[in-house]
């Protein structure tokens, strides 16, 4: 299946938007409003779990009925973060990661603190 320029354009943007928004991880209700958003003005019904996933019904079935077709989908919507343990006194953080990644993974990375 081809996707049209158009399509790409809009994904693209789409992309763009949503990893501009901050999201570390426990404060993602700006992200997830968005992406809530954008499901409703497509026409879905999204909405929010407890937890903090955002879930889309695609269709409505028959009558109650399980649908025939079942499409599962599984991001995360959280960015990596991290605490700031210390900053030193050449200006960089000593961070602890919240999650599970390499810190080598980070270096030279820019950067948003949250207080």
């Amino acid at each position: 299946m081809r996707v049209s320029e158009k399509h790409l354009e809009y994904m693209k943007g789409m992309i763009l938007e949503l990893c501009r928004i901050p999201s570390p991880t426990g404060f993602t209700r700006e992200i997830q409003k968005r992406l809530r958003d954008i499901f409703d003005e497509l026409g879905y019904r999204a909405w929010s779990t407890r937890k903090g996933s955002v879930v889309v019904q695609l269709s409505e079935g028959d009558a109650g009925k399980r649908p025939k077709e079942t499409a599962i989908l599984s991001a995360h919507i959280d960015t990596l973060g991290a605490i700031v343990r210390a900053v030193k006194d050449n200006g960089r953080l000593r961070l602890t990661p919240v999650g599970g990644y390499p810190l080598t993974n980070i270096i030279t990375e820019n950067c948003l603190i949250h207080t």
